[in-house]
C-alpha cells in the first residue's frame, strides 16, 4: 500500500504562519498515524483519528524566515514546505469592491510594473461554490510581484503594504472574495435558521425549485422566461420613425427636465423608452473636426444621435450596461453648424432609468482633448416614447453551481480556511444587502460570530464602510444606503473586535467601484495598525458620543476629534440636516467649537433629530486633524425605507 500524506493547499511553498499564536497544521493520512511537524526549533506530534484526518498544534514563534516546514509520519509518509515566513496574516473577503484587481484599482501602469514585494505573500481562492462544507481549495500561496498582485485585491495589497512597511514583518494575504455576493452567501444555514430575523431568508431559498443544469435546453428555456417576466423587453424605436432625432424637430409638446438625474426623480416613475434632446454651442474653430460625445451612464439602454444621425449605442449584448459610461466619436461631416443637435433615446428595463451620472461626465469635445469642452449638464427637453409599469427585481432561478444561495460560498470559500491560523479578517461588502439594510445588522453579526467559531477565537474584524454612490440629491432624502451604513457602524458597536473604516469622502456617483483602492486599504491599516499593533496613531474620524438639544439648536459631540475638527476643503460645513416632530429634514447651519458642531436652521425653531452625510451619495465634509472624515450618524431612530424587509 503506497504511502501518503495529503495536507491543504494553504501549506505550500512561500506560506505565511501567524506570528505570536498557536499554529494549527492539519492533513489526511491513514488512520491511526502518528504525525510530527518541525518548524524552526520546535516540534509538536499527533495521531490521525479513524478518517485518517490529524491536527497538529505548533506553540506561537516571533517572526522570522525563511523556515522549512517539514511533515513526517509515522508509516514513512514525508512533506517539506519551503521559504516559510513567519509573519502577519490576513483574511480579506467581501464582494466586488474586495475582489477588484490591484491592475484597475488606482495605480499607474508603472507603479504596476515596478512591484516586488517580498515583504507580501498572496493566497488567492477561487470562485467555487458547493452544496456541502469542502475539505480543501484549489490555491497556492505565491510571492507578491508584478504578475502575481495583478489580479489580487487593491485593497488588500494596499493594506499589506502599510502594515507591512510599519512591522517590518512579511504580511499574508488570504483572498476570498465574490462580486456582487450577499452576506447570507458567506453564513452557514444552521446559522441563519436560528435566527427568526434570518430564517426569512433560507425560508425563501427552499422555497425555490432549483433551476435546471447550465447550458441544457431546459435551463435555456426556465432563464428565457425568467427573463420574460423580470425585465421589459424594448418593442422597437418608434421615436426615430416620428422624427424625435432630427434636427428640425418640433418640440412643442416636450417638457423640461435636468440632467443628470434619474427620472424617478422627478417624479415620471415609469419604465420604457423616453428621448432627451438639447443643442450645443460649439467654436467655430471645430467646425469639421472629429469631436467626442460624453454621456456618462445610462441606465439601462440608449441610442445617441447627432444632427440626426446615430452616434452610437449600447444595449443588451453589453454587460452592466445600466453602468457602462457613453463615449461615442462624432464624425468630422457631422459638424458643420456651431449649433449641434444632441438627442437620445434611453430605454429603461425595470428599476431607476436615465442619464444619472455626473455633471462632469457629460461633454462634447474635440477628440483631441477630451476631457475638456461644452458642458452637457442642465435642462434637456424631454418627450416620453413608451410609458411601461414600473418592473420589480426578482433574482434568477438558482442553480446547483451558483453562488447566489445560502452557505454556498461558506461551503466552498470560507471553511475549508478554517483553522488556519489569522490575525484577523478585513471585509468590503454590504452592496449586495443594501435593501435588508435594518436585517443587515443581525446577519452581520451572525456571519462574524460563526466565522469566530470555526476559527476558535475572536479575531479582529475590519469593515469597509459603504462608498458613496448614485447620484447626489439637492434635498435632504431617506437612503437605503445611508441606512446600509448605519448598520455597519451598529455592527461595529454590538460586537468586540470590530471596527470601521470609513470612506465617505472617496465615491462615483456613476460607478459602485470607485478607483481609489489605495485609500481604502491605508483606512484599513491605520485600524490594524493602531489597534493590533499598539501604533500610535488615529485611526478614526469624528465619531458621535452625545447629542442634546439647546433651545432652538442641537449640540452634538464628538470623539477621535484628533486635535480638533474642521471643514475639509474649507468652510462652511456641509452635510448636516436637521428636523422636528414633522420629521421632514433641512439642510442645515453648522458651525465647530472645540469636539462640538452646533446645528440649527431658522427652518426648524424646534429640532428634534440631526442627521449628517445622510443619502446616497453624502457630501459632508466634517474631518479631524488627520483628515480622516466623520462617520455618517442619525440622532433619531425613526422607521426607515428599510425597516421590516427581511
Amino acid at each position: 500500500m503506497p504511502v501518503t500524506m495529503r495536507l491543504p493547499a494553504l501549506f505550500t511553498d512561500h506560506m505565511v504562519i501567524q506570528r505570536e499564536q498557536i499554529v494549527p497544521v492539519w492533513g489526511w493520512t491513514s488512520p491511526g498515524v502518528t504525525v510530527t511537524a518541525t518548524l524552526g526549533t520546535v516540534s509538536a506530534a499527533a495521531t490521525s483519528d479513524a478518517q485518517g484526518r490529524f491536527r497538529i498544534d505548533l506553540p506561537p514563534q516571533l517572526a522570522s524566515g525563511p523556515h522549512v516546514l517539514t511533515l513526517v509520519s509515522g508509516d514513512g509518509a514525508r512533506r517539506a514546505i519551503a521559504d516559510v515566513q513567519i509573519g502577519e496574516v490576513w483574511l480579506c473577503s467581501g464582494q466586488s469592491n474586495m475582489e477588484w484587481p490591484t491592475r484597475i484599482s488606482g495605480y499607474s501602469d508603472t507603479e504596476l510594473a515596478a512591484i516586488d514585494n517580498p515583504r507580501i505573500r498572496l493566497f488567492h481562492v477561487p470562485q467555487t461554490t458547493a452544496l456541502t462544507v469542502q475539505e480543501d481549495v484549489r490555491a497556492a500561496w505565491k510571492l507578491c510581484d508584478a504578475s502575481g498582485v495583478a489580479e489580487f485585491s487593491g485593497v488588500a495589497y494596499a493594506f499589506a503594504c502599510d502594515v507591512a512597511r510599519a512591522l517590518g514583518v512579511t504580511v499574508g494575504l488570504v483572498q476570498s472574495a465574490w462580486g456582487g455576493t450577499n452576506a447570507e452567501w458567506w453564513t452557514p444555514i444552521a446559522a441563519l435558521e436560528a435566527n427568526p430575523e434570518l430564517k426569512p431568508i433560507v425560508d425563501r431559498h427552499r422555497a425555490t425549485p432549483p433551476a435546471p443544469k447550465p447550458g441544457s435546453p431546459e435551463y435555456a428555456t426556465v432563464m428565457r422566461e425568467w427573463e420574460r417576466a423580470s425585465v421589459h423587453h424594448d418593442p422597437g424605436n418608434q421615436g426615430e420613425g416620428w422624427g424625435w432625432a432630427a434636427v428640425g424637430c418640433d418640440l412643442a409638446e416636450w417638457k423640461l427636465m435636468t440632467l443628470p438625474q434619474y427620472w424617478e426623480a422627478t417624479g415620471l416613475n415609469i419604465d420604457g423608452a423616453v428621448w432627451f434632446r438639447r443643442t450645443a454651442e460649439i467654436p467655430a474653430a471645430w467646425l469639421g473636426q472629429d469631436l467626442v460625445l460624453s454621456l456618462g451612464p445610462i441606465d439601462d439602454f440608449d441610442t445617441t444621435y447627432v444632427m440626426g444621425e446615430k452616434v452610437g449605442a449600447i444595449g443588451k449584448e453589453t454587460a452592466n450596461a445600466y453602468s457602462a459610461p457613453r463615449v461615442y466619436t462624432v464624425p468630422g461631416r457631422l459638424v458643420t453648424a456651431t449649433t449641434l443637435a444632441i438627442a437620445v433615446r434611453v430605454f429603461d428595463q425595470i428599476g431607476n432609468g436615465g442619464i444619472y451620472g455626473s455633471p462632469s461626465a457629460m461633454r462634447l469635445s474635440r477628440v483631441a482633448e477630451p476631457d475638456k469642452g461644452v458642458a452637457l449638464a442642465g435642462r434637456w427637453h424631454y418627450r416620453v416614447e413608451l410609458a411601461l409599469e414600473p418592473k420589480s427585481w426578482t433574482a434568477p432561478p438558482e442553480t446547483s453551481d451558483s453562488p447566489s444561495a445560502p452557505e454556498r460560498l461558506w461551503n466552498g470559500m470560507l471553511r475549508p480556511l478554517a483553522p488556519y491560523a489569522i490575525r484577523g479578517a478585513i471585509w468590503y461588502q454590504g452592496e449586495g444587502n443594501a435593501d435588508r439594510a435594518e436585517q443587515y445588522r443581525i446577519l452581520m453579526a451572525t456571519m462574524i460570530s460563526t466565522w469566530r467559531r470555526a476559527w476558535g477565537y475572536d479575531f479582529p474584524f475590519y469593515q469597509v464602510q459603504l462608498a458613496p454612490f448614485m447620484m447626489r440629491r439637492e434635498q435632504p432624502q431617506e437612503s437605503a444606503w445611508a441606512e446600509l451604513r448605519e448598520a455597519q457602524e451598529q455592527v461595529t458597536a454590538d460586537l468586540p473586535g470590530c471596527d470601521l473604516a470609513v470612506i465617505i469622502d472617496s465615491g462615483d456617483e456613476a460607478d459602485i467601484h470607485p478607483r481609489n483602492k489605495p485609500l481604502v486599504g491605508r483606512r484599513l491599516a491605520r485600524i490594524a495598525l493602531a489597534r493590533d499593533y499598539r501604533q500610535d496613531i488615529e485611526h478614526s474620524g469624528p465619531r458621535v458620543i452625545e447629542s442634546s438639544v439647546v433651545g432652538e439648536r442641537m449640540a452634538i459631540r464628538f470623539a477621535h476629534c484628533c486635535g480638533g475638527l474642521t471643514a475639509f476643503g474649507g468652510p462652511p460645513l456641509r452635510g448636516f440636516a436637521i428636523a422636528g416632530k414633522d420629521r421632514v429634514f433641512v439642510w442645515a447651519q453648522a458651525t465647530i467649537s472645540a469636539d462640538t458642531v452646533t446645528v440649527s436652521s431658522p427652518d426648524v425653531p424646534a429640532p428634534l433629530a440631526v442627521r449628517y452625510a445622510w443619502a446616497d451619495f453624502p457630501q459632508g465634509n466634517l474631518v479631524n486633524q488627520d483628515g480622516l472624515p466623520a462617520r455618517p450618524f442619525r440622532t433619531d431612530t425613526w422607521p426607515g425605507v428599510t425597516t421590516g424587509k427581511r
